[in-house]
C-alpha cells in the first residue's frame, strides 16, 4: 500500500541529509512516495521537489527579513498541497523557524511529525523544546548532549549518532582525483570553503581569496581549490571574484560528485563554520574555521547564544581544537597567521588531528542513517 511522506529541508546541508534518509527509507518501505521542499540531491533521490528552498537559504536575522515574503508564499502553497495530498507522515530536517511553524499546522491536521536534524536548543532558545513537545511526535537526535535537554522537557527523542559518520567517504584513489581535476599530483593543496549559502559566500569568498594571496607569497608552490557546493554555480563564484584574480593566485574551482575526495587531498582547509567543519573533522584534515555576518545579526546572536565555542568540532570536543576566526578576527591577515602555523609546524598539525580523532569518536558509530530510517518506518506501519 502506497505511503505518502512530506519532507521539508530548507538548507543545502538538509538537502544532503534528506537525500540519504530517503534512500534508506526506500530500502525498508519500497512503496514510500516522497514530496516536499529540498534541493538537487533530494530530487535525485526520488523526492518530488515542489520548491527548491536551498537556493534561497540564508542565515541571520537581518538576512532572513529579505526573503520573508517568498518564504510566506512557499508556506501557503505547501499548506494547500498538504491538505490536498494528506500525507501519512511529515519529516522535518533542520530549518527550524519554518519547520516548527509548519509542524503546528501538521499537528492540527493529525499528521504524525518526526524531526530529523533537530533545532540546536543546546546552543540557544532551549525553551523551544516546549514547542517541540507539543508539535512533534519524535525527535531523532544526532548529538549526544541534545537528548538530555529533550528529556528535560519530556520530548520523545532517540539518539542515533551523527549521519555524517555514514556519509563522509573517500572512493577514488588519490592519483585518479588529481588526474580528474587536472592538477599535478605533486602539488600541495589548500582548500577554500566559503559556505553554501549565497549571502555567506559573498561575504567570505573575497576574504579567503585575499588570504590565499598571502599564503602564496610565503608558499609559492601551494595551489588552492574551491569545492563547489551543489546549490552554487561557477557563475555565482565569478560574480563575486573575477576569474583572472582566481587564476592569478592559482585557485581552481571544482565541481565534483564527491567533494570529500577533494577535501581529503588538502594539506589544510580554510572553511566556513557549518557542516563542512564536521566533514573535515571526520576526514581528519587540519582546518581554520572562519565566519563573518552582518554586525546586527552577530550582536543579536552573541546575546542569545550560550556557547563558549561556535564551530562544531570545538563544541563536540568541549574545547578549542581548531582555530575560530569569527567576525572581527575574520581578516586575511589574521586567518593567514593561523594557516601559516598549520602549514609550517607539524607538531600543531599532529595535535589538531589527535583532538579531531577524539571528537569524532563522540558522534556515534556507522549505521546512523539506517537507524533513522527504522524510526521513521515505525510511523508508517
Amino acid at each position: 500500500m502506497e505511503k505518502k511522506i512530506l519532507i521539508i529541508a530548507g538548507e543545502p546541508s538538509g538537502d544532503l541529509h534528506g537525500a540519504y534518509l530517503v534512500k534508506s527509507i526506500k530500502k525498508i518501505i519500497p512503496e514510500a512516495i516522497f514530496f516536499g521542499l529540498g534541493g538537487y540531491l533530494m530530487k535525485k533521490a526520488g523526492v518530488e521537489i515542489t520548491q527548491d528552498t536551498t537556493k534561497e537559504s540564508t542565515i541571520g536575522f537581518i538576512e532572513a527579513i529579505k526573503i520573508l515574503p517568498k518564504v510566506l508564499k512557499i508556506y501557503k502553497e505547501l499548506k494547500e498541497l498538504t491538505l490536498e495530498r494528506n500525507p501519512d507522515l511529515l519529516i522535518l530536517i533542520d530549518y527550524p523557524e519554518f519547520n516548527l511553524f509548519f509542524a503546528k499546522f501538521a499537528k492540527k491536521a493529525n499528521i504524525p511529525v518526526v524531526y530529523y536534524m533537530p533545532p540546536t536548543i543546546w546552543a540557544w532558545r532551549e525553551k523551544r523544546a516546549k514547542k517541540i513537545a507539543k508539535r512533534v511526535d519524535e525527535v531523532i537526535s544526532i548529538l549526544p548532549f541534545e537528548k538530555q535537554i529533550y528529556d528535560k522537557y519530556r520530548v520523545r527523542s532517540t539518539y542515533i549518532g551523527h549521519p555524517l559518520i555514514d556519509i563522509v567517504k573517500i572512493g577514488a584513489k588519490t592519483e585518479e582525483i588529481y588526474k580528474r581535476l587536472g592538477i599535478d599530483n605533486e602539488a600541495k593543496l589548500v582548500g577554500l570553503l566559503p559556505g553554501s549559502r549565497k549571502d555567506e559566500v559573498e561575504r567570505l569568498l573575497p576574504i579567503l581569496v585575499k588570504t590565499a594571496e598571502l599564503i602564496k607569497e610565503s608558499y609559492p608552490k601551494i595551489n588552492f581549490i574551491i569545492p563547489l557546493a551543489n546549490n552554487l554555480s561557477f557563475g555565482d563564484i565569478y560574480k563575486i571574484v573575477d576569474r583572472s584574480e582566481l587564476k592569478g593566485v592559482g585557485i581552481k574551482i571544482a565541481r565534483e560528485e564527491n567533494n570529500y575526495e577533494i577535501m581529503d587531498l588538502c594539506e589544510l582547509l580554510i572553511v566556513a563554520s557549518g557542516t563542512a567543519t564536521l566533514e573535515a573533522m571526520i576526514l581528519n584534515v587540519p582546518m581554520v574555521v572562519v565566519y563573518k555576518t552582518n554586525w546586527i545579526t552577530w550582536l543579536i546572536g552573541k546575546s542569545l547564544v550560550k556557547l563558549k565555542y561556535y564551530s562544531l568540532p570545538n563544541i563536540i570536543a568541549g574545547k578549542e581544537i581548531v582555530p575560530e576566526m569569527f567576525q572581527d578576527k575574520a581578516t586575511p591577515e589574521l586567518i593567514y597567521r593561523e594557516a601559516d602555523k598549520l602549514l609550517r609546524d607539524e607538531r600543531i598539525v599532529k595535535l589538531q588531528k589527535e583532538n579531531m580523532e577524539k571528537a569524532k569518536s563522540c558522534i556515534g558509530d556507522i549505521g546512523v542513517i539506517d537507524r533513522a530510517a527504522n524510526i521513521v518506518g515505525n510511523y508508517l506501519k
